[in-house]
C-alpha cells in the first residue's frame, strides 16, 4: 500500500513537471502576439517554422508521455480497487470468524455451566448415597442384633419346651 502510495505521488509530480515544462517552453518559443505587422526574412521565418516543428514534437512526446502515464495510473487505480476488494472481504470473514468464535465460547461457557451442575448434583447423589449406605449398614446390624435375640428366644423356648416336655413324660 506504501508503494502503491509513493508510485501515484511520482506519477502526480511527473504530470506536473511535464505540464510546466511544456508552458515554459511554449512561452519562450512563441513571441507575444500584437496588433502591429511584422515582417520576416526567410531565414527568420524558416527558424520560426523549425521552432513550431520541435514544439510539435515535444508536444506530441509529452501527449504520449502522458498516455502512458493515464493508463499506468489506470492499473493502479484497478490494481488499488481489486486490492480494496479483497480487503474488504478478508475484513468480512474475520467478522464471521470472530461472531463464529463468539458462539463456540458462549456454547462452551454453557456447557462448563451445565457440567458444574452436574457436578453438584452428583455430589448431592454421592452424599445421600453415603448416608443410605450409613443407615443400610445401621440397618444390618439391628437385623443381626434382632436375629441373636430371636435366636436366644428360640432357644429358652426350645430348652423351656423340653423342660416342660420332660415334666410331662416324668
Amino acid at each position: 500500500m506504501i508503494k502503491l502510495k509513493s508510485l501515484l505521488m511520482s506519477i502526480a509530480i511527473l504530470l506536473f513537471l511535464l505540464l510546466q515544462v511544456s508552458y515554459s517552453s511554449a512561452s519562450n518559443l512563441l513571441p507575444i502576439q500584437s496588433t502591429e505587422q511584422v515582417v520576416l526574412t526567410i531565414q527568420e521565418y524558416e527558424t520560426h517554422m523549425n521552432n513550431l516543428s520541435m514544439l510539435e514534437q515535444n508536444n506530441q512526446l509529452q501527449l504520449n508521455q502522458i498516455n502512458k502515464l493515464e493508463m499506468l495510473l489506470s492499473e493502479v487505480t484497478k490494481s488499488t480497487g481489486t486490492a480494496s476488494t479483497e480487503l474488504l472481504l478478508a475484513k468480512n470473514e474475520l467478522q464471521i470468524a470472530r461472531h463464529n468464535l463468539m458462539k463456540q465460547q458462549a456454547e462452551l461457557e454453557k456447557a462448563n455451566s451445565l457440567l458444574k451442575m452436574q457436578s453438584e448434583q452428583l455430589q448431592k447423589a454421592q452424599i445421600s448415597l453415603e448416608k443410605a449406605n450409613q443407615y443400610l449398614d445401621q440397618q444390618r446390624i439391628e437385623l443381626k442384633k434382632a436375629n441373636q435375640r430371636i435366636h436366644s428366644r428360640n432357644w429358652i423356648i426350645v430348652g423351656l419346651a423340653l423342660g416342660l416336655g420332660y415334666s410331662v413324660l416324668r
